[in-house]
């Protein structure tokens, strides 16, 4: 009784050992394949936050170009109510919703 104790003592620490072995290979495999995933998602977000700050500064770009388009049509039109002022044209101003109709 004693040899087969033994037997299957021995036979269950090899057992143990291959499981341990393969489980640490499976655990190694596992770490390196989140290893790959992270190194992805580090580059994803990298190229992510790149593309925000390049769209950022182009609709900055773009509000500041539609800003100042905007200040030279008032511009303008002060200009036009000026002049209408010195030379005696009273302009005609006509108020609805959505709209400012001046008439010279």
């Amino acid at each position: 009784g004693k040899e087969k104790i033994a037997e299957l003592s021995t036979s269950a620490q090899e057992i143990i050992k291959s499981q341990a072995t393969a489980m640490k290979e499976i655990i190694s495999d596992y770490h390196q394949q989140f290893r790959y995933k992270l190194q992805d998602f580090s580059d994803q977000l990298s190229d992510y936050y790149e593309k925000f700050i390049t769209e950022s500064k182009r609709l900055i770009d773009l509000s500041t170009q539609t800003y100042h388009m905007f200040l030279r049509y008032i511009t303008e039109l002060l200009k036009e109510l000026q002049s209408a002022t010195v030379n005696n044209m009273i302009p005609s101003t006509k108020v609805s919703p959505g709209e400012f109709t001046i008439t010279f």
